[in-house]
C-alpha cells in the first residue's frame, strides 16, 4: 500500500468520523441529555472547562490541517512528455481538457498510434521529436525519467 493510497482512505475514513462527531455534538445541544452534562460541568472549576474547550478547539484546527495537506497530497501531478501529460504512474492525460485518455489504437493517419480523449474527441498521437513511438516505448522511456 503506498502513502498515495494510504492517505485517501485515511481521509474517507476521517470525513464521516468528524461528520459523525458534529451530528453528535448538536444532537447533545438539543436533546434533555445537556441537563445532566451540565450539572456534571457546574462541578467543574471555569479554568478546567476553559482548558477543555481550547484543548478541543486546537485539535479540530490539527484535524482540519491535516486534511488540507491529504486532500493537496492526493491531487495528480502531472508532466507532459510526447505531447501528452503523464502521472507518476504511467497513466496519459489529454493536453487540453486534462482527462484521462483511453483508446489507445490508429486513428485514420500515418503519423502512428495515439489515444482519443473521449470527453473533447481529440486525437493525441504519441510522439517525440516528430517520430511516432509505440505505447511500449513510451512507457519505458517515462520510467526512466520519473
Amino acid at each position: 500500500m503506498d502513502m498515495k493510497e494510504l492517505n485517501s482512505k485515511v481521509v474517507s475514513w476521517l470525513i464521516p468520523a468528524i461528520l459523525g462527531a458534529i451530528a453528535t455534538t448538536l444532537l447533545w445541544l438539543f436533546s434533555d441529555f445537556p441537563s445532566i452534562i451540565l450539572s456534571l460541568f457546574a462541578q467543574l472549576s471555569t479554568q478546567v472547562l476553559s482548558k477543555l474547550t481550547i484543548g478541543l478547539f486546537l485539535l479540530s484546527v490539527v484535524l482540519l490541517i491535516w486534511i488540507y495537506f491529504l486532500q493537496r497530497n492526493l491531487k495528480t501531478k502531472l508532466k507532459p512528455f510526447f505531447g501528452m501529460l503523464w502521472d507518476k504512474t504511467g497513466n496519459s492525460y489529454c493536453p487540453s481538457c486534462k482527462n484521462l485518455l483511453t483508446n489507445y489504437g490508429t486513428y485514420f493517419s500515418d503519423t502512428g498510434y495515439g489515444f482519443r480523449c473521449l470527453h473533447c474527441k481529440d486525437i493525441v498521437y504519441l510522439r517525440s521529436e516528430e517520430n511516432p513511438l509505440q505505447l511500449s516505448e513510451a512507457k519505458e522511456i517515462l520510467s526512466e525519467n520519473f
